[in-house]
């Protein structure tokens, strides 16, 4: 009686699921993404990037005056631009991918985001192993293997001290070509 009791309770929790619930929100958010403007949807990208405009600016590859324009109303997004700012607000708001993945599109981050994540990544763990392997299956054992192993380790953990230390990259170094004029290809007064 007991079993068919715990069997039945297994059988409603595991049959409960919220891929309706997913499925009406995702659908929410893109038709909300559809009703938003390029305006808008500058401004819920900044929220995500903290106000960051130079961080913005450099995933967008544009100069942080126009991101700042188009924000404020100033001035209008080409086609262009309005292409580029619905695929990172698809990617971002409506995917909801990390911030790190969000960043990652900017250049500067890219080397930064990669080595810190370097040893979480089931590729390095594998090449690792197979490395180990390799040198004991030689069984010469006259310490090469091991020094490969202790080198590659080596210059992993000197990479991953700098990057711990070096802290996170500027933004504030993107170049901002735009302050007075404007970027024909992100903006426009129409």
């Amino acid at each position: 009686m007991k079993a068919i009791l715990l069997f039945a309770i297994t059988i409603l929790l595991f049959s409960c699921s919220d891929d309706e619930f997913n499925s009406t929100k995702k659908s929410i958010l893109i038709e909300k993404e559809n009703s938003l403007t390029a305006q808008e949807k500058i401004r819920e990208l900044l929220l995500k990037t903290e106000g960051d405009y130079e961080q913005l600016a450099c995933i967008f590859n544009n100069s942080p005056s126009s991101t700042k324009r188009l924000k404020n109303g100033e001035t209008f997004a080409t086609p262009e631009a309005e292409i580029e700012i619905n695929k990172h607000y698809n990617y971002f708001i409506v995917k909801e991918n990390s911030i790190d993945d969000f960043k990652a599109d900017c250049i500067s981050y890219k080397w930064y985001n990669h080595t810190k994540s370097f040893m979480s990544n089931w590729w390095f763990w594998g090449v690792f192993v197979i490395l180990i392997i390799i040198s004991f299956a030689t069984l010469d054992m006259d310490g090469n293997e091991l020094l490969i192993i202790f080198l590659v380790l080596l210059f992993y953990a000197v990479v991953w001290l700098l990057n711990y230390f070096g802290g996170e990259p500027v933004f504030s170094g993107v170049p901002d070509n735009f302050i007075n004029t404007l970027d024909t290809v992100w903006e426009s007064k129409i």
